[in-house]
């Protein structure tokens, strides 16, 4: 689902498949390739075309310092400039939020789990032991909420399109639940 926040910035409205598509505002009446975000370039700190995405990803770090989790999916096409975006964002929430990242390997056995091994080499502690354990997804959606209950966090997992099934199932799970 897409957050009230985005929702109402970009006038995006659920379709019958609970996917969000753009009603009336800026993408109305244009053709589906429109609605992808433009290449931005970044110069002196600073990303073209990509203010009012910043600003809604801000918005959503705000409802979640007031304690209101939520979940945020970026999605484009090769180069349009998810991760620059991503960065920047990042880098800004830095001192307001913790911020974890992990990922998932373009492998044709993808490792179990990968970005929750990757954000549990950076905290440490139950998720990390748990992780090299084998453990069942559901074992690792609780300790990971635990872990996210700590402080803000902003969980970035890049490179999901190559996720496991294992790492498929927390998402789903962690989703259900923010």
């Amino acid at each position: 689902t897409c957050p009230p926040g985005l929702r109402r910035r970009y006038g995006l409205r659920s379709s019958p498949s609970g996917r969000a598509r753009p009603a009336e505002g800026r993408f109305a009446g244009r053709p589906p390739e429109a609605h992808h975000l433009v290449v931005g370039t970044a110069t002196a700190g600073a990303l073209l075309e990509r203010e009012s995405f910043l600003e809604a990803l801000r918005e959503t770090l705000e409802e979640v310092e007031g304690g209101h989790g939520r979940l945020v999916l970026i999605a484009g096409e090769a180069g349009v400039g998810k991760t620059a975006l991503v960065r920047r964002f990042c880098a800004d929430a830095a001192g307001r939020a913790r911020v974890l990242e992990g990922a998932c390997d373009a492998l044709f056995t993808p490792r179990p789990l990968a970005p929750f091994a990757d954000v549990g080499a950076q905290t440490g502690g139950a998720l990390a032991d748990l992780i090299r354990s084998d453990a069942r997804p559901h074992e690792v959606l609780a300790v990971l909420i635990d872990e996210l209950r700590r402080e803000p966090t902003v969980l970035v997992l890049e490179h999901l399109h190559w996720a496991d099934e294992a790492t498929l199932d927390v998402l789903r799970l962690l989703g259900r639940r923010v």
